[in-house]
Protein backbone atom coordinates (compact mmCIF):
# COMPACT_ATOMS: atom_id res chain seq x y z
CA UNK A 1 0.00 0.00 0.00
CA UNK A 2 2.79 2.37 0.72
CA UNK A 3 4.22 1.60 -2.91
CA UNK A 4 1.47 2.19 -4.48
CA UNK A 5 0.71 5.43 -2.33
CA UNK A 6 3.96 6.89 -3.02
CA UNK A 7 3.70 5.68 -7.04
CA UNK A 8 0.56 7.83 -7.16
CA UNK A 9 1.92 10.31 -5.37
CA UNK A 10 5.17 10.83 -8.01
CA UNK A 11 2.24 10.78 -10.87
CA UNK A 12 0.71 13.62 -8.84
CA UNK A 13 4.06 16.11 -9.39
CA UNK A 14 4.70 14.57 -12.45
CA UNK A 15 5.45 18.27 -14.50
CA UNK A 16 3.40 18.38 -17.48
CA UNK A 17 4.78 17.75 -21.09
CA UNK A 18 6.25 20.83 -22.00
CA UNK A 19 5.19 21.37 -26.33
CA UNK A 20 7.70 20.34 -28.44
CA UNK A 21 10.45 22.99 -29.94
CA UNK A 22 10.15 23.78 -33.68
CA UNK A 23 13.33 24.58 -34.74
CA UNK A 24 13.59 26.86 -37.55
CA UNK A 25 16.54 28.14 -39.83
CA UNK A 26 16.63 31.29 -42.50
CA UNK A 27 17.21 28.51 -45.25
CA UNK A 28 15.72 25.96 -44.20
CA UNK A 29 12.68 24.52 -46.84
CA UNK A 30 9.02 24.79 -45.93
CA UNK A 31 8.26 22.95 -42.97
CA UNK A 32 5.06 20.72 -42.58
CA UNK A 33 4.75 20.12 -39.34
CA UNK A 34 4.56 16.07 -38.23
CA UNK A 35 5.57 15.93 -34.99
CA UNK A 36 3.41 15.71 -31.84
CA UNK A 37 1.93 18.99 -30.88
CA UNK A 38 0.12 20.55 -27.65
CA UNK A 39 -3.18 21.18 -27.70
CA UNK A 40 -6.06 21.65 -25.64
CA UNK A 41 -10.09 21.47 -25.81
CA UNK A 42 -12.00 24.22 -24.49
CA UNK A 43 -15.17 22.74 -23.70
CA UNK A 44 -17.18 26.41 -23.44
CA UNK A 45 -15.02 27.93 -25.92
CA UNK A 46 -14.44 30.95 -24.65
CA UNK A 47 -10.89 30.94 -22.73
CA UNK A 48 -9.50 34.10 -22.87
CA UNK A 49 -5.30 33.96 -23.70
CA UNK A 50 -4.56 34.95 -20.28
CA UNK A 51 -5.94 31.73 -18.92
CA UNK A 52 -4.79 29.24 -20.80
CA UNK A 53 -1.47 31.33 -20.34
CA UNK A 54 -1.73 30.43 -16.56
CA UNK A 55 -3.10 26.91 -16.42
CA UNK A 56 -0.54 26.24 -19.50
CA UNK A 57 1.31 23.59 -19.76
CA UNK A 58 -1.04 21.82 -17.50
CA UNK A 59 -4.07 21.95 -19.81
CA UNK A 60 -2.38 20.51 -22.90
CA UNK A 61 -1.66 17.45 -23.86
CA UNK A 62 0.81 15.77 -26.56
CA UNK A 63 -1.11 14.52 -29.90
CA UNK A 64 0.10 13.56 -33.08
CA UNK A 65 -0.55 16.30 -35.30
CA UNK A 66 -2.94 14.00 -37.49
CA UNK A 67 -5.10 13.85 -34.65
CA UNK A 68 -8.71 14.60 -35.85
CA UNK A 69 -9.99 16.93 -32.86
CA UNK A 70 -13.53 16.66 -31.89
CA UNK A 71 -14.79 20.72 -31.41
CA UNK A 72 -18.19 22.30 -33.08
CA UNK A 73 -19.98 25.59 -32.82
CA UNK A 74 -19.47 25.26 -28.73
CA UNK A 75 -16.11 23.89 -28.36
CA UNK A 76 -13.05 25.52 -29.02
CA UNK A 77 -9.12 24.24 -30.13
CA UNK A 78 -6.20 25.38 -29.07
CA UNK A 79 -2.76 24.45 -30.12
CA UNK A 80 0.68 25.82 -28.30
CA UNK A 81 3.64 26.25 -30.70
CA UNK A 82 7.35 27.05 -29.10
CA UNK A 83 9.35 28.36 -32.31
CA UNK A 84 13.25 28.91 -32.25
CA UNK A 85 15.44 30.83 -34.37
CA UNK A 86 18.76 28.51 -35.15
CA UNK A 87 20.07 31.04 -37.26
CA UNK A 88 22.72 33.93 -36.72
CA UNK A 89 20.05 36.62 -38.07
CA UNK A 90 16.29 37.85 -37.45
CA UNK A 91 13.79 36.19 -39.59
CA UNK A 92 10.23 36.35 -39.97
CA UNK A 93 8.24 33.16 -40.56
CA UNK A 94 4.80 32.55 -41.91
CA UNK A 95 2.86 30.14 -39.97
CA UNK A 96 0.00 28.91 -41.97
CA UNK A 97 -3.43 26.90 -41.56
CA UNK A 98 -4.29 25.56 -45.21
CA UNK A 99 -8.18 25.26 -44.89
CA UNK A 100 -9.91 28.28 -47.00
CA UNK A 101 -13.32 26.62 -44.90
CA UNK A 102 -12.27 27.03 -41.27
CA UNK A 103 -14.20 29.43 -39.51
CA UNK A 104 -12.05 30.99 -37.43
CA UNK A 105 -8.44 30.94 -36.37
CA UNK A 106 -7.31 33.34 -33.60
CA UNK A 107 -2.77 33.84 -33.18
CA UNK A 108 -1.64 35.08 -29.97
CA UNK A 109 1.80 36.61 -29.64
CA UNK A 110 3.44 38.75 -27.08
CA UNK A 111 4.51 41.86 -27.92
CA UNK A 112 7.54 43.82 -26.96
CA UNK A 113 5.31 45.51 -23.91
CA UNK A 114 4.93 42.03 -22.93
CA UNK A 115 0.80 42.39 -23.87
CA UNK A 116 -0.65 39.39 -26.00
CA UNK A 117 -1.66 40.36 -29.47
CA UNK A 118 -4.61 38.97 -31.30
CA UNK A 119 -4.98 38.41 -35.11
CA UNK A 120 -8.00 36.61 -36.18
CA UNK A 121 -8.31 34.78 -40.04
CA UNK A 122 -11.01 32.87 -41.41
CA UNK A 123 -14.55 32.10 -42.99
CA UNK A 124 -16.38 34.38 -40.06
CA UNK A 125 -13.87 37.25 -40.43
CA UNK A 126 -14.01 39.38 -43.22
CA UNK A 127 -10.89 39.09 -45.35
CA UNK A 128 -10.18 42.88 -45.38
CA UNK A 129 -9.79 42.51 -41.65
CA UNK A 130 -7.41 39.30 -42.02
CA UNK A 131 -3.43 40.07 -40.64
CA UNK A 132 -2.42 38.71 -44.08
CA UNK A 133 -4.63 38.82 -47.05
CA UNK A 134 -4.86 35.33 -48.81
CA UNK A 135 -6.41 32.51 -49.62
CA UNK A 136 -6.49 30.88 -46.14
CA UNK A 137 -5.48 31.66 -42.74
CA UNK A 138 -1.57 33.01 -42.55
CA UNK A 139 0.26 34.61 -39.76
CA UNK A 140 3.61 36.36 -39.29
CA UNK A 141 5.64 35.58 -36.67
CA UNK A 142 9.13 37.61 -36.19
CA UNK A 143 12.22 35.32 -34.25
CA UNK A 144 14.94 37.13 -32.91
CA UNK A 145 18.43 35.00 -33.43
CA UNK A 146 19.01 32.42 -31.29
CA UNK A 147 15.59 32.97 -29.60
CA UNK A 148 12.40 30.99 -29.04
CA UNK A 149 8.66 32.66 -29.47
CA UNK A 150 5.53 31.08 -27.57
CA UNK A 151 2.66 30.96 -30.41
CA UNK A 152 -0.75 30.24 -29.28
CA UNK A 153 -3.74 29.28 -31.97
CA UNK A 154 -7.33 29.13 -31.23
CA UNK A 155 -9.65 27.26 -33.72
CA UNK A 156 -13.35 28.01 -33.87
CA UNK A 157 -14.85 25.54 -36.70
CA UNK A 158 -18.69 24.26 -36.66
CA UNK A 159 -17.40 20.89 -36.61
CA UNK A 160 -14.27 18.80 -35.87
CA UNK A 161 -11.11 18.88 -38.17
CA UNK A 162 -7.74 17.58 -38.39
CA UNK A 163 -5.05 21.26 -38.35
CA UNK A 164 -2.94 20.85 -41.23
CA UNK A 165 0.49 23.61 -40.05
CA UNK A 166 2.91 24.85 -42.41
CA UNK A 167 5.95 26.86 -41.29
CA UNK A 168 7.77 28.70 -44.35
CA UNK A 169 10.14 31.51 -43.94
CA UNK A 170 8.37 35.12 -45.28
CA UNK A 171 10.33 35.14 -49.13
CA UNK A 172 10.13 31.28 -49.79
CA UNK A 173 6.44 31.72 -48.35
CA UNK A 174 5.82 34.75 -50.85
CA UNK A 175 7.19 32.77 -53.82
CA UNK A 176 5.21 29.59 -53.13
CA UNK A 177 2.16 31.91 -52.92
CA UNK A 178 2.71 33.44 -56.52
CA UNK A 179 2.89 30.21 -57.97
CA UNK A 180 0.10 29.09 -56.26
CA UNK A 181 -1.70 32.04 -57.73
CA UNK A 182 -0.27 31.58 -60.98
CA UNK A 183 -1.86 27.91 -61.29
CA UNK A 184 -5.17 29.06 -60.13
CA UNK A 185 -4.90 32.15 -62.75
CA UNK A 186 -4.50 29.31 -65.09
CA UNK A 187 -6.86 27.13 -64.48
CA UNK A 188 -9.60 29.96 -64.24
CA UNK A 189 -8.72 31.75 -67.57
CA UNK A 190 -8.81 27.95 -69.00
CA UNK A 191 -12.39 27.72 -68.00
CA UNK A 192 -13.29 31.00 -69.48
CA UNK A 193 -11.83 30.91 -72.58
CA UNK A 194 -13.66 27.70 -72.85
CA UNK A 195 -17.03 29.22 -71.82
CA UNK A 196 -16.61 31.88 -74.70
CA UNK A 197 -16.39 29.50 -77.19
CA UNK A 198 -19.03 27.80 -76.58
CA UNK A 199 -20.92 30.88 -76.20
CA UNK A 200 -19.75 31.48 -79.84
CA UNK A 201 -21.02 27.86 -80.90
CA UNK A 202 -24.47 28.37 -79.44
CA UNK A 203 -24.30 32.31 -81.00
CA UNK A 204 -23.68 30.59 -84.62
CA UNK A 205 -26.17 27.11 -84.13
CA UNK A 206 -28.64 28.44 -81.68
CA UNK A 207 -28.10 25.14 -79.69
CA UNK A 208 -29.43 25.24 -76.23
CA UNK A 209 -26.77 22.44 -74.71
CA UNK A 210 -24.03 24.26 -75.63
CA UNK A 211 -25.65 27.73 -74.25
CA UNK A 212 -26.49 25.65 -70.99
CA UNK A 213 -22.52 24.31 -71.12
CA UNK A 214 -21.54 27.84 -70.93
CA UNK A 215 -23.22 28.52 -68.30
CA UNK A 216 -21.80 25.13 -66.73
CA UNK A 217 -18.65 26.07 -67.65
CA UNK A 218 -18.75 29.57 -65.94
CA UNK A 219 -20.39 28.04 -62.84
CA UNK A 220 -17.08 25.78 -62.75
CA UNK A 221 -14.82 28.11 -62.76
CA UNK A 222 -16.44 29.96 -59.71
CA UNK A 223 -16.84 27.14 -57.68
CA UNK A 224 -12.78 26.53 -58.25
CA UNK A 225 -12.44 30.12 -57.22
CA UNK A 226 -14.41 29.31 -54.24
CA UNK A 227 -12.80 26.47 -53.15
CA UNK A 228 -10.01 28.01 -53.41
CA UNK A 229 -10.21 31.17 -51.00
CA UNK A 230 -9.60 33.50 -54.63
CA UNK A 231 -12.97 34.76 -54.76
CA UNK A 232 -13.30 35.88 -50.67
CA UNK A 233 -10.02 37.75 -51.18
CA UNK A 234 -10.85 39.53 -54.52
CA UNK A 235 -15.05 39.27 -54.60
CA UNK A 236 -16.57 39.35 -51.62
CA UNK A 237 -13.73 40.27 -48.91
CA UNK A 238 -16.55 41.98 -46.49
CA UNK A 239 -19.23 39.58 -46.85
CA UNK A 240 -17.95 36.64 -43.97
CA UNK A 241 -21.40 35.21 -43.92
CA UNK A 242 -21.66 34.78 -47.80
CA UNK A 243 -18.04 33.17 -47.59
CA UNK A 244 -18.82 30.52 -44.78
CA UNK A 245 -21.40 29.24 -46.66
CA UNK A 246 -20.34 29.76 -50.46
CA UNK A 247 -18.23 26.34 -50.08
CA UNK A 248 -20.92 23.87 -49.75
CA UNK A 249 -23.67 26.16 -51.48
CA UNK A 250 -21.69 26.11 -54.62
CA UNK A 251 -20.57 22.76 -54.69
CA UNK A 252 -23.87 21.52 -54.80
CA UNK A 253 -24.70 23.69 -57.60
CA UNK A 254 -21.72 22.18 -59.42
CA UNK A 255 -22.89 18.61 -58.63
CA UNK A 256 -26.13 18.91 -59.34
CA UNK A 257 -25.46 20.32 -62.70
CA UNK A 258 -22.86 18.06 -63.63
CA UNK A 259 -25.50 15.21 -62.90
CA UNK A 260 -28.03 16.91 -65.23
CA UNK A 261 -25.16 16.86 -68.16
CA UNK A 262 -24.07 13.38 -67.62
CA UNK A 263 -28.30 12.53 -67.83
CA UNK A 264 -28.20 14.01 -70.96
CA UNK A 265 -24.99 12.52 -72.59
CA UNK A 266 -26.41 8.88 -71.15
CA UNK A 267 -29.86 9.29 -73.04
CA UNK A 268 -31.70 6.48 -70.57
CA UNK A 269 -35.10 7.73 -70.84
CA UNK A 270 -36.09 4.70 -73.44
CA UNK A 271 -33.65 2.11 -72.24
CA UNK A 272 -34.07 2.53 -68.70
CA UNK A 273 -36.92 5.12 -67.81
CA UNK A 274 -37.11 4.53 -63.86
CA UNK A 275 -33.61 5.21 -63.44
CA UNK A 276 -33.70 8.14 -65.50
CA UNK A 277 -36.35 9.70 -63.80
CA UNK A 278 -34.46 8.70 -60.78
CA UNK A 279 -31.07 10.51 -62.06
CA UNK A 280 -33.07 13.71 -62.87
CA UNK A 281 -34.96 14.04 -59.56
CA UNK A 282 -31.56 13.30 -57.59
CA UNK A 283 -30.05 16.17 -59.52
CA UNK A 284 -32.79 18.38 -58.86
CA UNK A 285 -32.60 17.78 -55.42
CA UNK A 286 -28.73 18.30 -54.84
CA UNK A 287 -29.82 21.94 -56.30
CA UNK A 288 -32.73 22.29 -54.89
CA UNK A 289 -30.72 21.49 -51.37
CA UNK A 290 -28.81 24.79 -51.37
CA UNK A 291 -31.31 27.19 -49.50
CA UNK A 292 -30.91 25.25 -46.92
CA UNK A 293 -27.89 26.62 -45.71
CA UNK A 294 -29.83 29.90 -44.31
CA UNK A 295 -32.55 27.94 -42.81
CA UNK A 296 -31.53 25.13 -41.01
CA UNK A 297 -28.12 24.42 -38.06
CA UNK A 298 -24.50 24.08 -40.01
CA UNK A 299 -24.45 21.10 -38.45
CA UNK A 300 -27.61 19.14 -40.18
CA UNK A 301 -26.50 21.13 -43.49
CA UNK A 302 -23.41 19.05 -43.31
CA UNK A 303 -24.80 15.88 -43.33
CA UNK A 304 -26.73 16.48 -45.59
CA UNK A 305 -24.17 17.99 -48.21
CA UNK A 306 -21.87 15.08 -46.99
CA UNK A 307 -24.87 12.42 -48.13
CA UNK A 308 -25.61 14.53 -51.32
CA UNK A 309 -21.91 14.58 -52.71
CA UNK A 310 -21.62 10.76 -51.56
CA UNK A 311 -24.92 9.63 -53.53
CA UNK A 312 -24.75 11.68 -56.71
CA UNK A 313 -21.78 10.26 -58.14
CA UNK A 314 -23.06 6.19 -57.01
CA UNK A 315 -26.01 7.74 -59.47
CA UNK A 316 -23.81 9.23 -61.90
CA UNK A 317 -21.71 6.17 -62.22
CA UNK A 318 -24.44 3.63 -62.58
CA UNK A 319 -25.87 6.20 -65.14
CA UNK A 320 -22.31 5.75 -67.46
CA UNK A 321 -22.20 1.69 -67.28
CA UNK A 322 -25.75 1.71 -68.68
CA UNK A 323 -24.88 3.65 -71.18
CA UNK A 324 -21.85 2.25 -71.90
CA UNK A 325 -23.56 -1.22 -71.75
CA UNK A 326 -25.95 0.27 -74.74
CA UNK A 327 -22.50 0.74 -76.63
CA UNK A 328 -23.24 4.78 -76.50
CA UNK A 329 -20.08 6.09 -78.10
CA UNK A 330 -19.73 9.14 -75.72
CA UNK A 331 -19.89 6.93 -72.50
CA UNK A 332 -15.82 6.23 -71.98
CA UNK A 333 -15.24 10.02 -72.17
CA UNK A 334 -17.79 10.54 -70.11
CA UNK A 335 -16.73 8.20 -67.72
CA UNK A 336 -12.85 10.02 -68.13
CA UNK A 337 -14.01 13.36 -66.97
CA UNK A 338 -16.61 12.18 -64.30
CA UNK A 339 -14.78 9.18 -62.53
CA UNK A 340 -11.83 11.19 -60.91
CA UNK A 341 -14.10 14.18 -59.47
CA UNK A 342 -16.75 11.54 -58.66
CA UNK A 343 -14.12 9.74 -56.77
CA UNK A 344 -12.91 12.66 -54.61
CA UNK A 345 -16.56 13.54 -54.03
CA UNK A 346 -16.84 9.99 -52.27
CA UNK A 347 -13.88 10.43 -49.95
CA UNK A 348 -14.60 13.54 -49.11
CA UNK A 349 -18.08 12.40 -47.74
CA UNK A 350 -16.82 9.29 -45.78
CA UNK A 351 -14.04 12.09 -44.46
CA UNK A 352 -17.23 14.31 -43.61
CA UNK A 353 -18.95 11.75 -42.15
CA UNK A 354 -16.07 10.79 -40.41
CA UNK A 355 -16.11 6.92 -42.01
CA UNK A 356 -12.10 7.91 -43.40
CA UNK A 357 -9.32 10.01 -41.84
CA UNK A 358 -9.78 13.48 -42.77
CA UNK A 359 -6.85 15.30 -45.17
CA UNK A 360 -7.14 19.22 -46.34
CA UNK A 361 -5.64 18.17 -49.36
CA UNK A 362 -8.93 16.46 -50.18
CA UNK A 363 -10.09 19.87 -51.73
CA UNK A 364 -6.84 20.11 -53.55
CA UNK A 365 -7.33 16.98 -55.20
CA UNK A 366 -11.36 18.29 -56.03
CA UNK A 367 -10.52 21.11 -57.05
CA UNK A 368 -7.67 19.33 -60.07
CA UNK A 369 -10.10 16.89 -60.91
CA UNK A 370 -13.13 19.58 -61.67
CA UNK A 371 -11.10 21.36 -63.49
CA UNK A 372 -9.83 18.65 -65.67
CA UNK A 373 -13.22 17.58 -66.48
CA UNK A 374 -15.03 20.20 -67.52
CA UNK A 375 -12.95 19.95 -71.58
CA UNK A 376 -13.19 16.11 -71.15
CA UNK A 377 -17.10 16.51 -70.56
CA UNK A 378 -17.45 19.02 -73.58
CA UNK A 379 -15.90 16.25 -76.18
CA UNK A 380 -18.50 13.86 -74.50
CA UNK A 381 -21.54 16.40 -75.11
CA UNK A 382 -19.79 17.34 -78.95
CA UNK A 383 -20.26 13.35 -79.56
CA UNK A 384 -23.94 13.18 -78.23
CA UNK A 385 -24.50 16.50 -80.12
CA UNK A 386 -22.78 15.22 -83.93
CA UNK A 387 -24.40 11.68 -82.96
CA UNK A 388 -28.11 13.27 -82.83
CA UNK A 389 -27.62 16.05 -85.56
CA UNK A 390 -27.00 12.74 -88.04
CA UNK A 391 -30.02 11.41 -86.83
CA UNK A 392 -31.99 13.98 -87.45
CA UNK A 393 -31.14 14.62 -90.68
CA UNK A 394 -31.67 11.09 -91.42
CA UNK A 395 -35.09 11.69 -89.84
CA UNK A 396 -35.75 15.13 -91.67
CA UNK A 397 -35.34 13.11 -95.02
CA UNK A 398 -36.94 9.96 -93.75
CA UNK A 399 -40.15 11.05 -96.33
CA UNK A 400 -38.24 11.43 -99.58
CA UNK A 401 -35.35 9.06 -99.34
CA UNK A 402 -35.21 4.98 -98.18
CA UNK A 403 -33.61 5.30 -94.43
CA UNK A 404 -31.10 2.15 -95.17
CA UNK A 405 -30.13 3.03 -98.67
CA UNK A 406 -30.66 6.43 -99.49
CA UNK A 407 -32.09 5.93 -102.41
CA UNK A 408 -35.61 7.94 -103.48
CA UNK A 409 -38.33 6.56 -102.18
CA UNK A 410 -40.85 4.60 -105.00
CA UNK A 411 -43.15 7.12 -105.09
CA UNK A 412 -41.00 10.33 -104.94
CA UNK A 413 -38.97 8.26 -108.13
CA UNK A 414 -42.26 7.61 -109.59
CA UNK A 415 -42.68 11.56 -109.67
CA UNK A 416 -39.55 12.62 -110.70
CA UNK A 417 -39.63 10.30 -114.35
CA UNK A 418 -42.89 11.29 -114.54
CA UNK A 419 -42.05 14.94 -115.03
CA UNK A 420 -38.76 14.38 -116.72
CA UNK A 421 -41.40 12.45 -119.50
CA UNK A 422 -43.33 15.14 -119.82
CA UNK A 423 -40.77 17.74 -120.27
CA UNK A 424 -38.74 15.47 -123.02
CA UNK A 425 -42.40 14.87 -125.06
CA UNK A 426 -44.16 18.34 -124.49
CA UNK A 427 -41.14 21.02 -124.48
CA UNK A 428 -38.48 18.40 -126.25
CA UNK A 429 -35.90 18.62 -123.68
CA UNK A 430 -33.10 16.15 -124.20
CA UNK A 431 -33.62 13.44 -121.72
CA UNK A 432 -31.78 9.65 -121.00
CA UNK A 433 -33.28 7.08 -118.13
CA UNK A 434 -31.18 4.68 -117.33
CA UNK A 435 -31.93 1.63 -115.09
CA UNK A 436 -29.56 0.51 -112.64
CA UNK A 437 -29.60 -3.31 -111.30
CA UNK A 438 -28.23 -3.87 -107.78
CA UNK A 439 -27.87 -7.23 -107.96
CA UNK A 440 -27.47 -8.18 -104.12
CA UNK A 441 -30.20 -4.95 -103.42
CA UNK A 442 -32.64 -8.18 -101.66
CA UNK A 443 -29.48 -9.48 -99.88
CA UNK A 444 -29.08 -6.13 -98.49
CA UNK A 445 -32.76 -4.83 -97.30
CA UNK A 446 -32.47 -8.29 -95.26
CA UNK A 447 -29.09 -7.80 -93.41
Amino acid sequence: MLGVGLSLASAQQAPPAQPPTVRLNAGSAPLDIRQPISVWVDPRGDATIDKVTRASPGLFAMVPSATFHDIDAARALWVHLRLENTSNTSGDWIVTIPLPDVDRVSAYQLSSSGAWIRHSAGDGVAVADWPRIGLYPEFSVRIDAHSTRDLYLQVHNFKGLELPLEIDNAQSHAQRRDLEYVMLGLTIGALLMLSAWCAAQYAQRRNRVEGWFTLYSLLIAVVIATLSGLFAQFLWPQSPKWSDSAHEVLTLLGVGTTLLFVRHVCALSLSHPWFDKLLLAGAWLVVAMTPLYWVLDRAVTDIAYASAIGIAPCLGFVAIALAWLRKNLSAPWLALSFAPQGLVLMVLSLQSLRLLPGGWLGQHALIGAVALSVPVLLHAVNLRLRERREIKTRADHLPTQDALTGLLTDELFAKQLHDAVVRATEHKEPAAVVLVEVVNYERIKQV
